[in-house]
């Protein structure tokens, strides 16, 4: 895998690029149908290829990149009693833009965890982690910003989000007959979400990734929220655009995807990435001005065993 930014170039305009690619290679499916019944290995070593791309567009403008991180890290599973444990440490970063030095679910990556799961494979407790918050504060930010930035870096938030990953990578019905492109329920997942709730999932279909038999999934949601991280990203990733910050806008809707791809015998995770838009209008209401923008978000993991 590479280690500079040939991977977040190859990903195209950012966010919008990289999603559609991964959504047209998922329709190459080698089997139309599945039954899913993994069984946990008592150990395991991987490697995890991170990319993340933030990017803006103007109507009728080119998109413009924003903040870019580029990581590998390496994880240990090891059987303990009933459940496991898994040891996380970093191997590289590289990032460039705006926040390269300041982006919580970035920057934690930096940090050695130890998650302790229970026989169920949800964590029961994570070790390691500590607040972002005194580092993140004496960034120079607009307070508005700051504020989503240091919620985003609250521990308690952080191990929600944890658990909320992995029984959303555990979802896939277990033992019965899955066909390729079939609706599935997510009423049961959402009474267990803490941080989200799903609009609708669907089963893809097999397919080989990095000579590993996977299945691959789709969850997709939305949120309604001030866009502040996505709008700071617009505002400094591209000087012509700080002109906008004198403009107002309100609470716009932000369309999500998440797509995950689980081993079909162990169930472990092969792939997962994460699309986030949002379209919106800044409004100068002295002038009467009004200028649609496009807000995206992207990031992606590949696991390497």
């Amino acid at each position: 895998m590479p280690t500079d930014f040939s991977l977040a170039r190859r990903a195209g305009g950012a966010a919008r690029t990289a999603a559609l690619l991964s959504l047209a290679l998922g329709l190459f499916d080698c089997e139309r149908t599945a039954v899913y019944a993994p069984k946990a290995p008592d150990s395991a070593h991987f490697r995890v290829f991170h990319l993340g791309t933030y990017s803006s567009k103007l109507d009728e403008e080119k998109e413009v990149e924003g903040t870019i991180f580029q990581t590998t890290l390496a994880y240990d599973l090891e059987k303990q009693g009933p459940g496991w444990t898994l040891s996380r440490k970093l191997d590289t970063m590289v990032a460039r833009g705006y926040h390269k030095l300041s982006m919580p679910h970035e920057l934690e990556k930096k940090i050695e965890l130890r998650l302790t799961l229970d026989s169920g494979f949800m964590p029961a407790r994570i070790d390691g982690y500590d607040s972002l918050i005194p580092v993140l504060g004496r960034i120079q930010q607009r307070e508005d910003f700051r504020k989503q930035l240091l919620a985003a870096s609250d521990t308690a938030r952080y191990r929600a989000e944890w658990r909320d990953w992995w029984r959303m990578e555990r979802f896939l019905p277990r033992g019965i007959k899955l066909e390729a492109r079939q609706p599935l329920s997510a009423e049961a997942l959402n009474k267990t979400l803490e941080t989200l709730h799903i609009d609708s999932a669907r089963f893809d279909g097999p397919r080989p990734r990095l000579r590993k038999s996977c299945l691959d999934f789709t969850l997709n949601y939305h949120r309604t929220d001030s866009l502040s991280l996505l709008m700071e990203q617009f505002f400094f990733s591209n000087v012509q655009n700080r002109k906008y910050r004198k403009y107002t806008w309100g609470r716009s809707v932000i369309s999500g995807v998440l797509q995950y791809s689980v081993e079909t015998k162990t169930g472990l995770p092969c792939f997962q990435s994460k699309t986030e838009s949002s379209d919106l209008t800044l409004e100068l209401k002295a002038e009467k001005v009004e200028t649609p923008i496009h807000l995206y978000r992207y990031e992606e993991d590949i696991y390497e065993y």
